[in-house]
């Protein structure tokens, strides 16, 4: 299991509900890591959710330790804090940038793991026992520092959680069963209700080939690219194209003023778009 290509357990979107038999946690803008060490060797590897090792790109985890731990596999996001908001774009240039820019970057944008699981300890994999058993080996194993620290959760009480999310303009929140197991590379019993902003009047401005993305904006100035559009719209939508075509600027097909739509949005750090989904269409406006 450890330094080998593990498929996280994954959460579906769904609606937030309050229930005594979950546990309730921010969903963390970054990217989902799994983090696998062996302290007595002084091997630590960092493994995306596909499988990507990317030990080299963040070196500073090579001195992450556990005082009387041998081994260990933990799950989380690894994040950059900006004026303590999780930054993705800052984590993805650091992720992207090339192996003679990787000192400088950690040192420019340093980054934190939080993580939320725990799937091995001391040679035993400890996946099938409850989420808040394992949240306890979480508590008991990993303390709190400036590389990793653990996720805060609550029980019960979601949504007053959510509320602080959406005040402090985070990404989300996540709901999990007290009782689950970890379910490798599956879906199912965790739920990621996302902090979406939403627009009902937007105009559309192209539509984008090979994405099969909206062009949207306000006053022909662009907002953002939208994804999630059916596929019968989309191909209703490439049948009407040669009669409102006003411009083409490579893959992007500029249209006539007239068609509106609603969105919805994630916000990230400096009020930059971080998702932005089609939402059905607006047939009041335009």
């Amino acid at each position: 299991m450890l330094f080998t290509k593990i498929k996280p357990m994954l959460a579906k979107p769904g609606e937030l509900y309050n229930d005594a038999r979950c546990l309730y946690e921010p969903k963390v803008d970054g990217i989902r890591l799994l983090l696998h060490c062996v302290f007595n060797e002084r091997k630590v590897g960092l493994y995306t959710r596909h499988g990507t090792r990317i030990t080299n790109q963040f070196p500073e985890f090579q001195s992450f330790s556990l005082p009387g731990v041998q081994s260990i596999i933990l799950d989380g996001e690894l994040t950059h804090l900006t004026n303590g908001q999780p930054n993705f774009n800052k984590v993805m240039k650091r992720f992207s940038a090339g192996t003679q820019k990787t000192a400088h970057l950690a040192k420019q944008f340093p980054c934190s793991i939080v993580v939320f699981d725990i799937l091995y300890l001391n040679g035993k994999k400890v996946i099938d026992l409850p989420l808040i058993e394992r949240k306890q080996i979480l508590a008991n194993t990993v303390p709190d520092t400036d590389l990793v620290c653990k996720v805060f959760y609550l029980e019960k009480h979601g949504t007053a959680l959510f509320n602080q999310i959406v005040e402090r303009k985070l990404e989300g929140i996540m709901v999990k069963p007290l009782d689950s197991p970890y379910f490798l590379g599956k879906r199912g019993a965790w739920i990621k209700h996302k902090n979406y902003y939403r627009d009902s009047n937007m105009e559309v401005l192209g539509y984008i080939y090979g994405t099969g993305r909206l062009l949207v904006g306000k006053n022909n100035r662009p907002f953002a690219q939208a994804l999630g559009l059916p596929t019968a719209d989309r191909d209703a939508l490439i049948r009407l194209l040669p009669e409102i075509e006003v411009n083409r600027v490579k893959d992007t097909v500029f249209i006539k003023k007239g068609i509106n739509c609603k969105i919805k949005y994630t916000m990230g750090a400096g009020n930059n778009i971080r998702e932005c989904v089609f939402d059905g269409w607006n047939l009041f406006e335009g």
